[in-house]
């Protein structure tokens, strides 16, 4: 099926497919920014401009903007999007109908290297999320240290991407109908154990997303990546190992890590652009949860806490179980909750 879809892409519509790739991956490295912010510091105008910005984006009006969705989303309908998505090819199932007057909170799994199938079938509408889901608006959530960076902020408030914060999940699920957030629950410590072949997932200690959706009546709503962990090889450092150590170490105190991984090139085999495998987004249906409004550390609260995560836990195993025969790689081991 994937030789057959890629098959019908000509050179030139491959070619195309690739440098969109390729721009989106760019835009996500952190050392270009980097190097670019302490370049700037080299020429005194360009020295100036740059304090003024980073002035701007750490006080009240740049700092507002990382929950306030005060961007337009240009960038989210972007027609070079679809090309992406043709790159892999990556496509978007759902499996219920979700009531536009809901609001719901998208748990993705697995977070990935670097989260392609996220980005494509909900930060844009490459896969088209608004035909198959009328009425919703979403946000996707990242960690606030990106949306920090100089530029890369800019990118990814253009595609109506917010910080992860509770506050900020809050405020968008009570805003209206249909508002609804999508997050990536295992985060930067889930990218360490991304290997093709696998579905190994931190899941058992994640329960703030349990959370919101109890203090917001949200609905959750689970979300398998089928083909993510596949389009990147790795090297998964061992547990007690050196590497490890210190990529644990970087996580818990930056927030974010750097897994060691590899794809393919624009022109030569071997690169950093995901390889060109099938990812397949399948959402499940919502569950429902019924709003909280008492204290969420109580015994009680607690108590609703583990329950609605164990409710969770089942449907996200059912629907890997129900989808795997079809959107899993042949030899992929079974869903595994590693930490």
């Amino acid at each position: 099926m994937m030789r057959a879809e890629q098959a019908r892409m000509s050179t030139w519509q491959q070619l195309i497919a690739r440098c969109v790739v390729a721009f989106h991956f760019g835009m996500w490295s952190w050392g270009m920014w980097i190097a670019l912010v302490i370049a700037c510091f080299f020429h005194k105008t360009s020295a100036a401009l740059m304090t003024l910005y980073l002035a701007y984006i750490f006080l009240y009006h740049g700092n507002r903007a990382l929950s306030t969705h005060v961007y337009p989303t240009y960038f989210r309908s972007w027609s070079g999007w679809r090309k992406a998505a043709d790159y892999f090819p990556a496509k978007l199932h759902k499996t219920a109908d979700l009531d536009p007057s809901g609001n719901y909170l998208f748990a993705c799994h697995p977070h990935g290297i670097t989260s392609w199938s996220s980005w494509l079938a909900f930060a844009t509408e490459g896969t088209g999320f608004a035909q198959q889901f009328p009425g919703l608006t979403m946000h996707v959530l990242t960690l606030t240290i990106n949306l920090r960076m100089p530029f890369m902020r800019e990118y990814l408030l253009l595609h109506g991407l917010s910080d992860a914060s509770r506050q900020t999940c809050t405020k968008i699920l009570k805003s209206g109908k249909g508002q609804s957030i999508m997050l990536a629950i295992g985060g930067a410590t889930e990218s360490l154990y991304a290997s093709p072949g696998t579905m190994d997932l931190v899941l058992h200690r994640r329960k703030g997303f349990v959370r919101v959706a109890l203090q917001t009546g949200a609905s959750l709503v689970p979300v398998i990546n089928f083909g993510e962990n596949e389009v990147y090889s790795t090297i998964r450092g061992n547990p007690s190992s050196g590497l490890r150590n210190f990529q644990i170490w970087m996580e818990r105190k930056v927030g974010i890590t750097i897994p060691i991984f590899w794809g393919q090139g624009v022109v030569i085999p071997f690169g950093f652009l995901p390889k060109r495998c099938p990812i397949n987004t399948v959402v499940g249906a919502p569950i429902p949860v019924s709003r909280f409004d008492g204290d969420i550390k109580s015994s009680e609260g607690l108590q609703q806490v583990n329950e609605y995560h164990r409710k969770y836990i089942a449907a996200l195993t059912e629907l890997w179980q129900a989808n795997k025969p079809r959107y899993a790689k042949q030899g992929t081991a079974d869903l595994n909750l590693v930490e």
